[in-house]
């Protein structure tokens, strides 16, 4: 994400002016931007102190690359309207900064509390500074492949280059996150254990989160134990799975490392 602003912040003006033909506006789209800031911290803000750190960035990750599709296509859809050409151009340019706004700012903190709950209580200041070197990192790379792309190949590539580095950033984020509950599970079978993956619980994944939690609590409630998976916490749903493991007075086991698979046993 920060690659891919890395290029839009640097190439905007010159990308809409030689492909869009908008001549200015910059600050408006970047102010624009700012909006979605402000809009995605009335309800992401909720989500974080909920728990909910995995559905923000997820959700953040998913708006951010439907606003640089939208940005990288407007010239091929305005197009198909040539009547109104210019106010569609101009709505669909101004609503990726919406839209790209409203996905960074869902997803900025997301990550951010994810580094920094991963560190020990006195390493929270190195994890932090950690995370904002890698962001000046992504930036600087963005500016420099942008620039090299746009030279060699056009600035349109350039920015299907963003859409493209952008989705699959957003594919590894979801299938290496669900990848990674089945071999675990695979692991427990190989030891031995009877296995309830809330990842297959019978549910289509786009269906609503209630049925979920309904259909893990069933799960939970024919198990012994849980095991708790690294970072378990930044979950609200692995949150409110705790709390009913507990309650019912399964035993609790927290998944140190996959690799050796270590394990620690807590009772409650």
């Amino acid at each position: 994400a920060i690659f891919s602003f890395g290029v839009l912040s640097n190439y905007l003006a010159i990308y809409g002016k030689e492909v869009m033909g908008i001549t200015g506006g910059t600050g408006t789209y970047f102010m624009l931007c700012s909006v979605g800031l402000i809009l995605s911290r009335l309800q992401g803000g909720k989500a974080l102190r909920d728990g909910r750190v995995t559905h923000n960035a997820g959700s953040g990750m998913v708006i951010s690359l439907v606003g640089y599709t939208l940005f990288i296509l407007m010239p091929t859809l305005s197009a198909l309207f040539t009547i109104h050409s210019s106010l569609f151009t101009s709505i669909g340019y101004y609503g990726s900064a919406l839209l790209i706004g409203l996905g960074n700012g869902h997803m900025w903190p997301a990550f951010q509390n994810m580094t920094i709950n991963v560190a020990h209580n006195n390493q929270r200041g190195t994890a932090n500074s950690t995370i904002l070197i890698s962001w000046d990192i992504g930036m600087g790379l963005g500016i420099l492949v942008g620039g090299v792309v746009s030279e060699l190949l056009g600035y349109s590539a350039a920015f299907w280059t963003v859409v493209l580095v952008n989705a699959s950033g957003v594919a590894c984020f979801f299938l290496a996150t669900k990848a990674f509950f089945y071999k675990v599970q695979k692991m427990l079978e190989e030891k031995g254990y009877e296995v309830y993956n809330p990842m297959a619980n019978g549910l289509p994944e786009d269906a609503p989160t209630h049925d979920h939690m309904r259909m893990d609590f069933k799960m939970l409630c024919e198990c012994d134990e849980i095991l708790m998976l690294p970072r378990w916490s930044h979950s609200a749903g692995c949150a409110r799975e705790f709390e009913m493991a507990v309650s019912i007075g399964c035993r609790v086991k927290f998944l140190v490392s996959a690799d050796p698979f270590t394990v620690v046993d807590t009772q409650f």
